[in-house]
Parts: C-alpha cells; structure tokens; sequence
C-alpha cells in the first residue's frame, strides 16, 4: 500500500489539497521521505510473507531463513554497508544498505 501511495503521491496530495484545507496536508507533504523510509523498511516483511504463502508446494523450509533474515534486518544499522545479492537476471551484484535513519532507529525496537 505504501508503494501505491508513493507511486502516486503527487496525485494524492493534490486531492488532499482539494479536499481539505487543513495543516494535516501541509504535514504530511513533508513526510514524503518518511514513508520512503518505511516502505523501505517493511519490503523484506513483504518478501518474507510472498516467500511463505505459496499454496502448491511446502514452504516450511523457508521459516528459518526468513526468521534469520528479518531478524538481521531489524538490527540497528549505524552505516552504510554494501552486500552481495542475486540481480534479477540471475548475476551477482553488489547492493547498498543504507544506515538508518533517527525514524528507522525509534522504530526498530518495538519490532
């Protein structure tokens, strides 16, 4: 839903801008970059639950490799750090983790 949102945003502010003529709208124009943050961050959760609601075939397998992975990704991250990872044309390539931000850092420990 956040990547929708984000897909579209300047359509949704100006139908809040139509719509209402409150500071809620002048607030949330500059949170763009928060809700980047945050749909960055909950994308592996994502991954996570298409990985395991497949229908046809186990995926029982796969619980502790998710578990693992989430549970690495909601560390505290103080740096940028680069990671190897398979592109999506099946080659190796290198990608960067960005360090989190003060939003990010609040978030993490309640999850």
């Amino acid at each position: 839903m956040l990547k929708s949102i984000l897909g579209s945003w300047a359509q949704v502010i100006e139908i809040l801008d139509e719509k209402s003529k409150h500071d809620e709208v002048h607030l949330l124009r500059s949170r763009e970059s928060l809700i980047k943050e945050l749909a960055r961050f909950l994308s592996p959760f994502e991954i996570a639950t298409k990985g395991l609601e497949c229908w046809k075939e186990p995926t029982i397998y796969l619980i502790q490799y998710y578990l693992s992975a989430l549970i690495t990704h909601c560390s505290p991250n103080n740096q940028d750090t680069q990671v190897e990872k398979v592109m999506p044309d099946g080659s190796m390539g290198w990608e960067t983790i960005l360090a989190d931000s003060m939003w990010i850092k609040a978030l993490k420990p309640s999850v």
